[in-house]
């Protein structure tokens, strides 16, 4: 599977390069006054995590990540219009309102979690220690969990529109049958985001169109192994075609 994803990632990636970078600036172009709140906030020295925790959410949970996964999910189905730059926008008229909702679920959880984790690793309660780092350990799992489930979330809601519960519970049930893909991918994503924020340029025209590709491939190869009707064509091409493209 994990061999099937790579290829897949790398030859749309390829097919599609131009119009990816198009998405990817446009996404980016909506995301800058997320940035410049973030860099104020930094700057002014803010303390407070929640609104850190509310600008990360909103970066990757609002209208403009509906549109470029709706427009990279064309892509990965090999669409005849795939290429074409109103995918961005219909993904948005489509998919804006429930990338908010996301947003907002999203946000009231993790700061939930968030807190709870903070409070049983560093207040001093009348707990038997080990306990209230057994506590303290239940809650990062959760966390760690729900953010591998919240991978799912946007190519659920573009390739199938669920109702909103219905992407959360099927979100649920993906990574709790493949949790070692979602652990391995996790690290390739971490990594790769990394790598593109060493590049500002990398980032600006790359990052989001990779990203939100990557979970339309990951998510759709998932849900072909339980309903059929879910295709996605096996990748037969090898990187001798990097040379000879006719073949």
């Amino acid at each position: 599977m994990l061999k099937f994803i790579y290829k897949k990632l790398f030859w749309v990636n390829y097919d599609y390069i131009l119009p990816n970078i198009i998405f990817s600036l446009l996404w980016f172009i909506f995301q800058l006054p997320i940035f410049f709140l973030m860099f104020f906030l930094i700057l002014t020295k803010s303390s407070s995590d929640t609104y850190y925790i509310l600008l990360i959410n909103l970066l990757f949970f609002n209208p403009a990540s509906g549109g470029i996964s709706y427009a990279t999910s064309l892509m990965v189905k090999n669409y005849s219009n795939a290429k074409k730059i109103s995918n961005f926008w219909k993904g948005i008229k489509k998919f804006g309102a429930k990338s908010l909702l996301l947003f907002i679920t999203n946000s009231i959880i993790f700061i939930i979690l968030y807190k709870a984790f903070i409070f049983y690793a560093t207040k001093s309660m009348n707990l038997n220690p080990f306990l209230q780092l057994i506590l303290a350990g239940v809650i990062l799992w959760i966390s760690l969990y729900y953010l591998m489930m919240s991978l799912n979330f946007f190519p659920i809601l573009v390739n199938q529109n669920e109702k909103f519960f219905k992407i959360i519970y099927k979100s649920f049930l993906l990574v709790l049958d493949n949790l070692g893909i979602f652990f391995l991918l996790g690290i390739f994503f971490i990594s790769t985001t990394i790598l593109f924020l060493f590049s500002v340029l990398g980032f600006i025209l790359l990052f989001s169109g990779f990203y939100f590709l990557s979970l339309n491939i990951l998510t759709l190869s998932l849900l072909s192994k339980y309903n059929p009707s879910i295709k996605i064509e096996e990748e037969t091409r090898t990187f001798k075609h990097l040379l000879k493209p006719w073949e």
